[in-house]
Parts: structure tokens; sequence; C-alpha cells
């Protein structure tokens, strides 16, 4: 018996037994392929029922409220997305996207729903992004609806906003030429057309006194440079 046939067992077993545990990884990976293949047809057929019953219909109802708002195509986005976008418009003067979508975590085994908004230009906070995950198992559809709603809301109060903080109304401002007082164009509670001129006012009661002396306040707006 040769001196290096024990040597030579030793290293045809452990040969043995790396390739057995190639194989046995090997196995393991094509059943972990197989599993992940048939969650992301589940997926998929998940994302299309919840993006047709829920997202989309809530996003439409949403866009319904606002003349410039348009709802993508599903053509157009990602098909478990839905996007409104907002333009840019004197009442809201910004340009807005609003992204609401279904996805998935690496291994399809967490469905996640994500919420994604951009208001350019940018001169407030507010929340830009957002997830809910859940197991692909256990999808609560109402839990969805229930995160969609508030998050819709979410987007409300930051939008909303546009329409009130002077750095995005600054081109809508004017002064009441009464009381002096700075008002809003749009929300003007009145309003009357003078000499070609369209005034605003704070409340009712100073357009009254400007229609009984219209000359007496253009007067003093002219001599304090802010006609």
């Amino acid at each position: 018996m040769s001196d290096l046939e024990p040597l030579d067992r030793i290293i045809q077993e452990r040969f043995a037994a790396h390739q057995e545990e190639i194989k046995q990884r090997n196995q393991g990976l094509a059943e972990h392929m197989f599993k992940r293949n048939e969650r992301s047809q589940s997926f998929a057929g998940l994302g299309d029922s919840l993006t047709q019953k829920i997202l989309r219909p809530k996003v439409m109802a949403l866009a319904g409220y606002f003349d410039n708002a348009e709802v993508s195509d599903p053509e157009q986005s990602s098909r478990h997305e839905a996007v409104c976008v907002f333009k840019h418009t004197e009442r809201f003067p910004a340009s807005t996207r609003l992204e609401i979508g279904f996805s998935h975590d690496l291994d399809f085994s967490e469905l996640q729903v994500h919420y994604r908004l951009k208001i350019l230009p940018i001169f407030c906070k507010f929340p830009t992004d957002d997830l809910l995950s859940m197991p692909m198992s256990k999808v609560d559809e109402k839990a969805i609806g229930s995160w969609i709603d508030r998050k819709i809301g979410d987007f409300l109060d930051a939008y909303l906003r546009l329409e009130v903080l002077d750095h995005y109304q600054s081109d809508n401002l004017t002064i009441d030429p009464v009381c002096k007082m700075s008002v809003n164009r749009i929300h003007a509670p009145a309003k009357m057309e003078h000499g070609g001129k369209i005034f605003y006012f704070c409340v009712a009661e100073c357009q009254q006194k400007f229609a009984e002396n219209p000359e007496q306040y253009i007067g003093k707006l002219a001599e304090s440079g802010r006609t």
C-alpha cells in the first residue's frame, strides 16, 4: 500500500462531499427560483387587480376636483402605478406630480405600496415619499385602500397650501385701494372694474366705499406708488 493512499482517500472524500454540496445548493436554488417565479406571477395578477379596483379609481376621483389635473394613461406609466400630473396655473403656480403604485421586494415575498410627490418650485416642506409593506400572502385590501386615502389627504395638505403661501402667490397679490391691505386676486371677496382696470377688495364694505368715490382712493394709491 502506497503511503499516499490514505491522503488520496481523504482528498476524494472531500471532493465528493463538495460536489454533493454543490448539487444540493443548485437544487435549492432551482426550488427557490421556481417558487420566486410563482410569487412573481402572483404579484402580477395581484398588482393588476389592486390597481384597477382600488388605486386608479381613487386617483381619478382626486383628479376630478381639479381642472389642471390629468391622470396618465396606463400605457404611459408603470403597469401597477397611477400618475397624476397637475399643471402650473395661476391658482396653483407650481408643476406637480403625484405617483402612487405597487411594487415588491427582491424576493416577491412582500407587497409594497409607494407614494411619491414632487412640487416645483419648492418653497415649503412637505412629505415627498412614503412606503407601506405587507406580506404577499396576507394582503389586506381594506388597509391598502385606507393608506392610499391618507396619502391623498397628505397630498392635499401640501398642494392646497400653494393657494395661501406668499412665495407661491406673490404674482396674485395686490392692494385693496381702500384699506391698503394685501389681497389675493383669486380669492378676493369683492372686485370692481373702473377706468379699464379691476380693483380687488378684502371685504365688500371696502368695495362699497370705493364705488362711492373711486378717484379719491385711486389718488391715494398713486401717491403711495402702489397702483
